[in-house]
């Protein structure tokens, strides 16, 4: 068997500098950012053979991206935005076809969801309890939203919005869930972003190393197609970016994080391109799944026309929705009921999760209340609707 790349650049690409999300210490964002991408830089000089040749050519776009970075973060922190404004959009043009390539790519390969999710922890009632924050409400800083421009954050499961909401067991039986499908266009797709670094070392390794055949690509949610090592170097090359909009923020957080200045720029270049619909990216939350191909991936619907109140007619349009549904009486429902054979048909050939690490063990997801919930959603009963005709 011809391994895809070799051995010390195998060892070279999981070395620890280069995993994200990362997390921080207390300081000034853009000189973490600074440090993280020395670090990156002085890793992939130990590259060799094509994949190094490749990187040596596209050295200077590389530097230029993460500097370009860092000085994004640091003019917005010093209060000029504009510039900051200017810069980001620049550099995000000049690497346009690799960040296309990138999400078309991923489009294929790593499965996100026909059916997101999204969890309130209040009691919502109808779908426009549980649709974007409308634009009466007093305006909120999210990752990938500045206050303002709510957008609609969904999740491939349950258990990765009750991740996102920070969520506790103990209070599940205020939160509510429901199932959105959103309607993609002719040529429209997400910037796509859901695979973090260890999705790229996972399938160079094989799960049996006496396989007579193992090519990267047939790996679960590989982000691989067929070059590998070329499709490695659009990951790499764009890895600046990739890791510093997934920056985890500090705890306790102000209003306005500075970790959400990267992410909320890239989403304003988002809303320029034609036909880029939102951004589908990886969590920066931690995820115990037991294998790191299960992902756990968002995507964020950014809203495209403001009114005083009420919500973005472009979203209504489309985005739809179920009910909101309660865990209290999801639990109550009978497993016959639940686990019908089209049932798990269905969810096996969506590729929804199998397992779940759990303080005690490994546990079946269908068994948790965040897998159930999900059978349930999916059952046809849960009819998805726009908001304006649910209430």
């Amino acid at each position: 068997m011809t391994p895809a790349i070799s051995a010390d650049n195998f060892n070279v690409l999981s070395d620890p500098a280069l995993d994200t999300p990362k997390s921080r210490e207390p300081g000034d964002l853009a000189v973490f950012l600074a440090e993280q991408n020395r670090r990156f830089f002085d890793v992939i000089k130990r590259f060799d053979g094509p994949l190094a040749d490749g990187l040596s050519q596209r050295a200077y776009w590389m530097q230029e991206l993460a500097t370009t970075l860092e000085a994004v973060v640091d003019l917005v922190q010093k209060g000029r935005r504009s510039r900051a404004w200017e810069l980001m959009e620049d550099i995000l043009d000049e690497h346009l076809g690799t960040l296309k390539i990138m999400s078309l790519r991923h489009a294929l390969k790593v499965v996100g969801s026909a059916s997101w999710y999204r969890m309130t922890t209040w009691d919502a009632k109808t779908r426009r309890d549980i649709f974007h924050r409308p634009f009466q409400m007093a305006p909120v800083s999210f990752r990938f939203s500045a206050p303002g421009r709510p957008a609609i954050y969904l999740g491939n499961s349950a258990y990765l919005c009750f991740l996102e909401c920070q969520g506790k067991e103990e209070l599940l039986a205020a939160y509510r869930v429901a199932r959105f499908e959103v309607e993609l266009r002719g040529n429209e797709y997400f910037l796509d972003l859901p695979a973090n670094h260890q999705c790229y070392v996972q399938p160079l390794q094989p799960l049996h190393p006496t396989l007579p055949e193992w090519r990267p690509s047939e790996h679960m949610n590989s982000p691989y197609v067929a070059h590998t090592e070329n499709e490695l170097l659009d990951y790499l090359s764009v890895w600046p970016l990739l890791m510093g909009i997934t920056v985890q923020k500090l705890e306790p957080a102000p209003a306005d994080p500075p970790e959400y200045i990267l992410p909320q720029l890239l989403m304003r270049w988002v809303l320029k391109q034609t036909n880029m619909l939102g951004i589908r990216y990886f969590t920066s939350k931690h995820d115990p799944a037991t294998n790191t191909q299960d992902l756990s991936i968002n995507v964020v619907l950014p809203t495209r026309t403001t009114k005083a109140e009420g919500f973005c007619d472009f979203l209504t349009e489309r985005a739809r929705c179920t009910l909101p549904q309660s865990f209290t009486d999801v639990m109550r429902v009978p497993d016959a009921t639940l686990f019908t054979a089209s049932a798990l048909d269905a969810r096996g050939n969506a590729g929804g999760r199998v397992m779940l690490k759990v303080d005690k063990g490994i546990q079946h997801y269908h068994t948790t209340p965040f897998g159930r919930m999900e059978y349930w959603l999916d059952r046809p009963e849960q009819t998805v609707q726009r908001i304006d005709s649910s209430d």
